[in-house]
């Protein structure tokens, strides 16, 4: 019996993380969703599952009184204007207006930040935890941060 319990939670644990879930549970351990504070930095380390070595920062930082969100990519500064909806237990996102300064950098900088926005563009869904944000495009994770 007790390997069956084991199991069953495993199993559960397994399918809260994979899903569009997130957040976490009040005292009466309902889920709560939690959207990213104000001033908040947080820092890509995986773009499409694969691990961001090359050692440039970027950055994403939420404002959701205005709704505008910004940050650096590889070369340029990046702003655009977003709208987060509340979805069962993960939020939808709609990201607008993506704009980004004009500054070239080299070859490989520059063809990683076109990637990097363009994968922005792709954005419907958003997890957060505590130290993790995770970015979504129909269900699956295509950019992942940490809290700086």
């Amino acid at each position: 019996m007790k390997v069956v319990r084991k199991y069953i939670i495993l199993v559960l644990c397994t399918l809260v993380c994979l899903g569009c879930s997130t957040s976490r549970l009040s005292g009466d351990n309902t889920m709560v969703l939690t959207p990213p504070q104000k001033g908040q930095i947080w820092q890509l380390v995986s773009m499409r599952g694969r691990d961001v070595k090359n050692g440039t920062i970027v950055t994403l930082t939420f404002n959701p009184e205005t709704g505008n969100m910004h940050g650096k990519a590889q070369c340029n500064s990046y702003h655009a204007t977003f709208r987060l909806t509340p979805d069962d237990n993960c939020f939808r996102l709609v990201i607008n207006n993506l704009g980004c300064t004009d500054i070239s950098c080299p070859d490989a900088g520059m063809n990683a930040e076109i990637r990097y926005l363009a994968l922005l563009t792709k954005v419907d869904a958003m997890t957060v935890t505590e130290y993790t944000l995770t970015l979504l495009s129909k269900g699956k994770e295509i950019l992942k941060y940490e809290l700086q």
